[in-house]
């Protein structure tokens, strides 16, 4: 498994791109509270090798602002999270 949590941060640069794709199972991706530039890909995730299986990774998003903070156009895997669902993958007492 792979965990890859951000909170708080901007998304910008060139060219295009997705907020995480699934290189492995199990594979965990937050992006909280951030902003999120038009450089993000609208469907927001890719899931690579594991199309087949997207109940096997969290993909998800909240809190956002910018351009393509706009979930409805995301994948339809995208995991729906409240709030505190978030909160509990980006506070530091989650890291092992």
């Amino acid at each position: 498994m792979a965990m890859y949590s951000r909170s708080s941060c901007t998304f910008t640069g060139t060219g295009k791109a997705y907020l995480g794709r699934a290189y492995v199972a199990y594979s965990r991706v937050i992006i909280f509270n951030s902003t999120l530039s038009d450089i993000v890909i609208s469907q927001g995730w890719e899931a690579w090798n594991y199309k087949n299986q997207p109940q096997n990774i969290v993909y998800a998003d909240s809190g956002c602002s910018g351009p393509v903070a706009d979930t409805s156009k995301r994948v339809f895997w995208e995991k729906k999270l409240s709030a505190a669902e978030m909160k509990q993958f980006v506070d530091i007492s989650y890291i092992d």
